[in-house]
Order: C-alpha cells, then structure tokens, then sequence
C-alpha cells in the first residue's frame, strides 16, 4: 500500500469504524506498521548513504595530503642536497 493509500484508507477506517471488520482493522494497522518499518529502513540507507560520501571525501583527502606532504618532503630533500653556490 502506498502512502496515499495508506492514508485514505486510514480516513475511510476514521469516517466508517462501526463497518469495518477485524481483519480490516488488522489490515490497516500491519499497513500501518509496514509504512512505519519502511520509511525507517529508507532513513537507515539514507544515513549510511550519507556516511559512506563523508567517509570516502575524508579519505580522499587524506590521500592528497599524503602526496603533497610526500612531495615536499622530496623537494626538501633535493634542495639540502645541492651543493650551496658560492658568491
């Protein structure tokens, strides 16, 4: 059942309570239950989904600062290494 299923039937089960059956009303709350258990799971993806982004941008930052530091490292290295120029 869609939302909007959901919630017509729930405005149909307000306006005709005394007509429904008790397997109508079990119905309508495992709907209930099941809108409720899916939109968690669709919040739970969305969080990870988040996270995994958050995760993978930090590591590629990381990556890139660990080549500059490297690379300058290196430059350092070749510069102490040249002979000083005399004057």
């Amino acid at each position: 059942m869609g939302r909007k299923d959901l919630i017509n039937a729930e405005y149909w089960a307000g306006a005709h309570d005394a007509e429904m059956t008790d397997s109508e009303r079990a119905f309508l709350r495992a709907s209930q239950q099941a809108y409720v258990v899916a939109k968690q799971r669709r919040r739970f993806r969305r969080t990870i989904s988040s996270l995994s982004g958050i995760a993978i941008t930090i590591g590629l930052i990381a990556i890139t600062a660990l080549y500059f530091l490297s690379r300058s490292a290196e430059q350092v290295a070749q510069l102490e290494n040249l002979s000083p120029v005399s004057l």
